[in-house]
C-alpha cells in the first residue's frame, strides 16, 4: 500500500460491521476504489458464534471463517492488516498510522468495534480475568480452560449467560455473579428473568445474587487456581474467570474531534460531525442508543453504502428481535427505543416462559419479551410491530 494515496472510500475495521458496510457497497458499485484497514489479521469470522462454541468444542480454526485474501478478492478491495489509525484530520481528510504514515480518503467509515470492559477489583490476580470478544481471547480462553472444571463468570447480562449455558453443556462448573438480583434483569422483566434464573440454576448454574466482588487472587495451596472474594462471606475457588460485564465503544481521536458521548455520535445518515466520516456497529452511538447486535448493522449498513455511492439514505430500524441463545431457556426480546415512557405488562406468566409487552404512555406497543415456551409468538408480534410502522 503506497502511503499518501488518497482512496474514495476507506472503511477501519474487518469485523462484522466493516465487512457488511464492504458487501452492501460492492452490490451497488463494483468498481469504487475500496480500502480497508485491520489491527488484527484482517480474516473474516463470526464474533457472535464466541459466546457458544464451547459445547462443540470449536477450535479457533473451525470458527475462523474466510482469509482475508479470499475477502479481498470477493470485494474487490486492498486490505492491510495489522494497522491501526492514530488519528484523523478531517479537513485535510486524511488518517495517520501508528505505524507511520498518511492515507488520504474521500469518505470515510469507522467500524472499529468495541473492547471488553475491564473489571477494576483489587487482588493479584485481576490480570488473569479473561474475556471473550475477539477469535485471539478465545484462544487464550480455550488455552486456559484445558485442564480446568470450574470456571466463575462476572455478569449475567447476555453474554454471560450464554457463556454459563454454553460451559455447562461442555462439561464445566459454573458460578455466575451479577450484582443484580436476576439474570438478564437489563434486558428483561423481572417476571421473564426470573424464569431465566430458574432455568439456569436448574440447569446446573451456582447463581450468587447481589455479588459485589472485592478481590480476585491466586489460591495459596494452588498457583493455578483462583479465589473471589466479596462482601457478604463470598468466596469462590475456580480455574478460570471469565468477565461478561459489557463493551466499551471504540473511538478513534481526530483534531478538530468527533463528537463522542458512549460512542461516536452518528445521526439517521450515520454520519458523524464530521463531513464524509460515517461510524457504524458496536462503536457508533445514535439518539443515545449503542446497538452492539448484527440486525442492526445490517440495516445500516444498506442504507450507508447507498450513501456512499452518491443517494443520501437514512436508515429506519424494524423490530429488531434479540435472540439470547440460552438452550436452557430461550429469549427474544425487543427493547423500547432509549427514553420511552411507559412500563412493561405481563400477558402470561409461568414456570415454562413468559410473554409481557412494553406499552408506551398513550397505549402503544414498543416492545415485547418473550422467554421459554413463548418465543412462538416472535412472528405475532412482529407482524404486530411491522403493521404499526407501515400504517
Amino acid at each position: 500500500m503506497s502511503r499518501g494515496t488518497e482512496y474514495p472510500i476507506v472503511i477501519v475495521g474487518t469485523g462484522f460491521a466493516g465487512y457488511t458496510v464492504a458487501r452492501e457497497l460492492r452490490r451497488r458499485d463494483r468498481n469504487v476504489g475500496l480500502l480497508m484497514l485491520s489491527c488484527d489479521d484482517g480474516n473474516q469470522y463470526s464474533k457472535p458464534m464466541l459466546s457458544n462454541a464451547f459445547a462443540q468444542k470449536m477450535s479457533p480454526a473451525q470458527l475462523a471463517g474466510t482469509p482475508r485474501e479470499q475477502m479481498a478478492k470477493r470485494l474487490n478491495a486492498e486490505i492491510e492488516p495489522n494497522l491501526s489509525v492514530e488519528w484523523i484530520d478531517p479537513v485535510a481528510h486524511s488518517l495517520y498510522l501508528s505505524e507511520g504514515g498518511q492515507i488520504g480518503y474521500g469518505k470515510l467509515v469507522l467500524a472499529v468495534g468495541a473492547q471488553a470492559r475491564v473489571p477494576q477489583f483489587g487482588g493479584n490476580a485481576v490480570s488473569r480475568v479473561l474475556s471473550v470478544n475477539s477469535l485471539s481471547e478465545y484462544e487464550t480462553l480455550l488455552a486456559a480452560l484445558d485442564g480446568a472444571s470450574k470456571v466463575a463468570i462476572i455478569g449475567a447480562g447476555l453474554v454471560g449467560c450464554e457463556l454459563a449455558n454454553d460451559l455447562l453443556a461442555g462439561g464445566y462448573s459454573v458460578d455466575l455473579l451479577d450484582v443484580s438480583m436476576r439474570m438478564l434483569d437489563r434486558f428483561l422483566p423481572p417476571e421473564a428473568a426470573d424464569t431465566v434464573t430458574q432455568a439456569l440454576v436448574a440447569e446446573g448454574v451456582q447463581w450468587h445474587p447481589g455479588a459485589i466482588i472485592e478481590s480476585i487472587d491466586t489460591a495459596e495451596s494452588d498457583g493455578r487456581q483462583l479465589v473471589i472474594t466479596g462482601d457478604n462471606g463470598l468466596r469462590i475457588v475456580c480455574d478460570v474467570v471469565i468477565a461478561a460485564i459489557g463493551l466499551i465503544p471504540q473511538t478513534v481521536r481526530a483534531e478538530p474531534p468527533l463528537q463522542i458521548n458512549r460512542g461516536i455520535v452518528v445521526d439517521r445518515y450515520l454520519q458523524t460531525s464530521a463531513p464524509d466520516i460515517y461510524a457504524i456497529g458496536d462503536c457508533a452511538e445514535m439518539e443515545g442508543s449503542v446497538l452492539p447486535f448484527l440486525e442492526p448493522v445490517q440495516h445500516g449498513a444498506r442504507a450507508l453504502a447507498a450513501t456512499l455511492t452518491g443517494v443520501a439514505t437514512p436508515v429506519h430500524y424494524p423490530p429488531m428481535p434479540i435472540d439470547v441463545k440460552t438452550p436452557a431457556h430461550p429469549v427474544r426480546v425487543v427493547l423500547p427505543p432509549v427514553g420511552t415512557r411507559g412500563g412493561w405488562q405481563m400477558q402470561n406468566s409461568d414456570s415454562k416462559g413468559v410473554y409481557a409487552i412494553f406499552v408506551e404512555e398513550g397505549g402503544a406497543m414498543a416492545g415485547y419479551a418473550l422467554s421459554g415456551d413463548q418465543v412462538s409468538r416472535e412472528s405475532e408480534l412482529t407482524s404486530v410491530f411491522e403493521a404499526r410502522m407501515s400504517a
